[in-house]
């Protein structure tokens, strides 16, 4: 279980202490890809790496983001191409380069490594073939790293292939002259070559390993840095538990890199690799954690021991937190790229012959080593010898990656292209500055970088700072507070259901009460009424007509149609009886009723007038519409004012049908309207109605999907109108 204090520390040395994934390496093996035609092969390769590697790239950067831990480098490996050309009927290799380049700048890698060859223990035709075309395919790709391996502590070195490498160096030196020869830091000659090995320029896909595989490399020489200040002057066990612990948390988090790209990519997970690799970067340097262990400089004596208990404690500290540690793992001394190193190689501290020495400990060897420009292939070819010698006795890997610079002396600076461990590759940070000078800005963000533009009198610089970990910081704090909120809303949502439903109870029981109530108490009247109803029919037959008699008939007719309207207004409400809907011409339904009412009009002196549109059929309830349209109707002539008029208007609207009732009305307030759907709601004191026929005619167009509004538009008009849908 990871603890708050652990989550800040990781947040700390990615932030603070440059940690990071150097690089996420998916191993290729090409061995499906030899062909005699060389041009068919060249085609598989590119095909095979675009398929297997097509969502390499967008993966990485997909965890970088979800994660927000820097991954720099997503990079390629693949088999030694020596033994996938082999089969092929070819003089030249170099198309085999352009292949791998163009595969590799199709997928969006940074660099892909195999243009290799294993001859440590001879050479066939097609490794020298391989070995010859290394210069002219270094010098005309971008994204191509070479690597040969010329000894083990089994075969021994081939001294064939070590003189032949001198030549190699030496004329890749020449080809890429107007870079200063950076050809040559693409190119490294090994002994005991490991087969997982994710950094480049050394990596390559081994024959022994699957079709396909997931390495990662980890570095983090910043956070052992801030690590062992902690532990200033402190004994030496105590020293060395502090960078075993440091590497065991380092190795933690590349694990877990790895595995997330393992399980996203389909693809299996090979190793991760912890090595101290520096970059020219203030704070990343492996000669500054040696200063930091007690010398006064690196390169003086106490170097070669304080490099040894580094070592040792990076690799034990890596196998002590994965089973999968591989590659290298270790401290890698690359001169060129560690800004401790060429301070102190310029000082004069740091000597040639003092980093041979350091390489008998360390996990690799010379590398990144400046030459004169002057020196003949055959010294270059001794250094080789020399470091190869060391690995076989020693049974550890070694390997050199020297740069003769072309025109330069002993005491020049050569400045190169170190985009193998830079995090902006010189390709992106050109795209980057185009876009600012495009955009006009003077200071501003451009995707994960905050930049400040300098305007000098003869020259433009523009400064970029990464914020990719403030950002992801942002983004997963943004993501964590939406999360709360929508939890707590949810919450809270449930929380007041659940009150709401007990507050609520006792109001709906109540309601239902009511219900059955009416219900009930309707079904109830229904039989003494009638009988009342009866009885008096029979005495006005055997006695005559009377005032009194005639007074009990009227009010029993009245008892009859207001428990009649009960009943059915209960059961619309409650559902009881499903409305039964079917096509029906509505027009015509609604004029029938319309002219039930035609006499009442004649006779009571009153102005009815009625507009219905013709043809309009509706899908509803036949027997519903017509008693809404009935009570409508009844409630007009019951409350329309003296020689008031009566107005009908039936018409189509859109998705709805509109039904309109109105008539003219005396005293009638705005503030009665809100009020007249409620049960026995009256909008006049004149005689003669319940107060419940808008309430059922409510409930009609409710059932129908539709509402009821009540008006007064003019102030002396009252207007009812049913959309039904």
């Amino acid at each position: 279980m990871l603890s708050r204090n652990d989550i800040l520390e990781t947040i700390r040395m990615i932030d603070q202490q440059h940690l990071d994934i150097r690089t996420i390496t998916m191993g290729i093996s090409l061995l499906s890809c030899a062909d005699r035609s060389a041009e068919r092969a060249c085609e598989k390769i590119y095909d095979k790496i675009s398929r297997y590697a097509e969502r390499l790239v967008a993966t990485g950067e997909e965890i970088e983001r979800e994660f927000g831990i820097p991954i720099v480098n997503k990079r390629v490996s693949v088999t030694p191409i020596a033994l996938v050309a082999a089969a092929s009927e070819t003089e030249d290799y170099v198309p085999f380069a352009k292949a791998l380049d163009r595969a590799a700048k199709n997928v969006g890698v940074n660099f892909i490594g195999g243009f290799s060859a294993l001859v440590q223990k001879g050479m066939t035709d097609a490794d020298r073939k391989l070995i010859a075309a290394i210069p002219e395919a270094l010098a005309c790709t971008d994204l191509v790293c070479s690597s040969v391996n010329v000894g083990s502590s089994k075969a021994g070195i081939n001294m064939d292939a070590v003189a032949l490498m001198g030549q190699t160096v030496k004329k890749t030196a020449a080809l890429t002259e107007k870079q200063g020869g950076f050809g040559c830091a693409k190119l490294v000659i090994f002994c005991n070559a490991v087969e997982d090995n994710p950094f480049m320029a050394g990596a390559f896909h081994g024959v022994g390993e699957p079709e396909k595989v997931i390495n990662v490399g980890v570095s983090g020489p910043g956070v052992v840095y801030h690590a062992l200040q902690s532990v200033k002057g402190q004994p030496f066990d105590v020293v060395a538990e502090t960078v075993k612990k440091t590497a065991f948390r380092i190795t933690r988090m590349g694990q877990l890199v790895a595995q997330e790209a393992s399980r996203r990519l389909d693809t299996p997970f090979g190793i991760v690799d912890l090595s101290l690799a520096p970059t020219p970067a203030v704070g990343d340097s492996v000669a500054r954690i040696l200063e930091e262990m007690g010398l006064e400089v690196c390169g003086t004596h106490g170097t070669t021991a304080a490099l040894a208990l580094l070592n040792d404690a990076v690799k034990k500290g890596g196998v002590m937190a994965s089973s999968s540690v591989g590659g290298l793992s270790g401290a890698f001394i690359p001169v060129s790229e560690d800004e401790g190193m060429i301070a102190a190689a310029s000082s004069g501290a740091l000597t040639l012959d003092k980093l041979e020495a350091m390489t008998c400990v360390c996990s690799v060897g010379l590398d990144m080593i400046a030459l004169p420009g002057d020196t003949s292939a055959e010294t270059i070819a001794a250094i080789i010898a020399d470091e190869a010698a060391i690995g076989m006795i020693n049974t550890k890997t070694t390997a050199v990656r020297v740069i003769p610079a072309p025109g330069c002396k002993v005491g020049d600076t050569v400045e190169a292209d170190v985009s193998h461990t830079a995090l902006v590759t010189r390709q992106k940070a050109v795209a980057c500055a185009q876009q600012v000078l495009s955009s006009g800005k003077s200071r501003g963000y451009l995707d994960d970088y905050r930049f400040l533009v300098h305007r000098g009198e003869k020259e433009i610089s523009i400064t970029f700072l990464s914020s990719i970990i403030t950002h992801r910081a942002f983004q997963k704090n943004a993501a964590l507070l939406i999360e709360v909120s929508l939890g707590g809303v949810a919450m809270m949502t449930l929380f007041l259901s659940l009150i709401s439903a007990r507050v609520v109870e006792p109001l709906v029981k109540n309601r239902e009460k009511q219900k059955e109530f009416i219900t009930s108490a309707s079904h109830a009247l229904k039989t003494p009424v009638t009988v009342v109803q009866a009885d008096a029919q029979m005495l006005e037959l055997e006695a005559g007509e009377s005032e009194w008699l005639s007074d009990i008939l009227l009010q029993t007719k009245r008892m009859t149609d207001m428990t009649q309207r009960l009943v059915y207004l209960s059961r619309l409400e409650e559902q009881e009886k499903k409305m039964e809907k079917m096509n029906f011409p509505l027009s015509d339904a609604l004029r029938q009723v319309c002219e039930s009412f035609r006499g009442i009009a004649t006779g009571s002196g009153k102005h009815f007038q009625v507009n219905i549109t013709p043809g309009i059929a509706f899908c509803g309830d036949e027997r519903a519409i017509r008693e809404m349209m009935n009570v409508l109707l009844d409630n007009a002539f019951k409350y329309v004012a003296p020689t008031g008029t009566i107005q009908v208007r039936v018409e189509r609207e859109g998705r709805y049908v509109k039904i309109t009732v109105e008539n003219t009305v005396a005293n009638m307030k705005p503030e009665q309207l809100e009020h007249l759907t409620g049960r026995f709601a009256r909008g006049s004191d004149q005689p003669g109605g319940f107060g419940i026929g808008l309430s059922v005619a409510q409930a009609v167009t409710e059932n129908h999907r539709g509402k009821l509004v009540l008006e007064l538009p003019e102030g002396n008009t009252f207007r009812v109108t049913a959309l039904l849908r």
